[in-house]
């Protein structure tokens, strides 16, 4: 079996430093998830007792009581999240399980929180509170992870973020998949090459 790849010098640089990206990626996802639920509880504190809606009640907030549930709060949720998987490469960058998965994050982390609120006397937090939190936060970190997804495909589009493939046959099949990669410019895969035992190595295939 034999493999042709045409590859520059600047891109095996790049595929060599795919691993640091990803690292990179996954503390920008860690840093994101943990802006985006501060922002949430902080937003779900000011609607829940600065809004006068009449869905809640009349409640003196405490700050000093809302700072500590976010100190508590933010790393249980980013444990849930990495329990789940939403800190693993395959769940990442792809389709919807991604926000499935933040969805059940959240809702995981806000039934584990009304349900402490039961065992631990010492720790009083609104309800209603939790709950803004909780959709609140889907939406921030969802949409958080919007917006980095969509920056990686950027730089996919410049050669970073990308694991290098090749194409196992080079008859018809192989090219039209081939020819596939090439187009699809954020599929994650940089196609370097073909195994085939009916070429010789070094002939050209789809440029």
């Amino acid at each position: 079996m034999e493999i042709t790849a045409n590859l520059t010098a600047s891109k095996v640089r790049r595929n060599a430093n795919s691993v640091v990206q990803r690292h990179f990626f996954v503390f920008a996802l860690v840093v994101g998830d943990m802006v985006a639920l501060a922002l949430a509880f902080t937003l779900a504190y000011l609607v829940r007792f600065y809004s006068g809606l009449p869905l809640f009640a009349d409640v003196e907030p405490t700050v000093s009581g809302h700072l500590l549930s976010v100190v508590y709060l933010v790393p249980v949720w980013l444990a849930l999240f990495a329990i789940l998987g939403l800190y693993t490469e395959h769940n990442l960058l792809g389709g919807t399980r991604e926000y499935a998965l933040a969805f059940n994050g959240c809702t995981l982390g806000t039934v584990l929180a009304i349900t402490a609120t039961f065992f631990l006397e010492i720790w009083t937090v609104s309800r209603g509170w939790l709950v803004l939190a909780w959709l609140l936060g889907f939406f921030f970190v969802g949409g958080g992870r919007f917006l980095l997804r969509r920056a990686v495909y950027a730089l996919r589009r410049r050669g970073y973020f990308l694991s290098p493939a090749v194409i196992v046959g080079a008859g018809d099949e192989g090219q039209a998949l081939a020819y596939q990669l090439q187009t699809w410019q954020t599929s994650g895969l940089k196609l370097v090459g073909f195994v085939d035992d009916e070429r010789p190595a070094g002939r050209p295939v789809l440029n």
